[in-house]
């Protein structure tokens, strides 16, 4: 086990950089349960408590980033902009533009305590016309280990989770799903 932990170590070193978002399979299929038009996923930005963390954090003495070059706000938007190009829905040019603003990104005590949040504002401007604005917010919490390696772990597969969840929630809220409709 001793083994296992030092190799662990010694491959993360101490930024670990998570991959790049990919296609979800549950996201495509609410997706593509309702009729949607091409849209145009925006730059994301931060605001508030996000903003501090953008670029990454501690857990315990291992740094957790999002993919190089990446702020956290990027890799929701790339999420976002991966579901939609799973369903040949991704469209720069188009006119319904998904826009959004990671507004919390919080790990509780560099993630000892075994707990995150994070909270999105979303809005969808469709001809110039403000059609979608909510904020969506999901938590998580789990035990966290006094091992350093297993707290990193757990802490980022909780953590990285939340990304998923956030855009679970944006894709099965009705009112988006109406906002990207085709309409008449």
């Amino acid at each position: 086990r001793g083994a296992l932990i030092a190799a662990f170590l010694l491959t993360v070193g101490c930024v670990q950089h998570l991959p790049p978002p990919g296609a979800s399979v549950d996201q495509v299929m609410a997706l593509r349960a309702s009729p949607v038009v091409a849209v145009a996923v925006d730059p994301f930005s931060t605001s508030g408590s996000a903003a501090l963390k953008d670029r990454g954090f501690a857990v315990r003495d291992i740094l957790i980033k999002p993919p190089k070059g990446q702020l956290w706000s990027g890799w929701l938007r790339d999420g976002l902009a991966a579901q939609f190009d799973a369903i040949g829905k991704l469209d720069p040019a188009s006119p319904v533009h998904v826009e959004g603003t990671l507004t919390a990104n919080e790990g509780g005590e560099n993630f000892a305590d075994g707990r995150a949040a994070l909270s999105a504002r979303f809005r969808v401007v469709r001809d110039g016309r403000l059609v979608y604005d909510q904020v969506k917010t999901v938590r998580s919490s789990w035990n966290s280990s006094i091992i350093g390696v297993i707290a990193y772990m757990e802490a980022e597969r909780n953590y990285s989770g939340l990304y998923a969840q956030l855009l679970d929630q944006l894709i099965a809220d009705p009112a988006f799903r109406a906002a990207i409709a085709p309409q008449g």
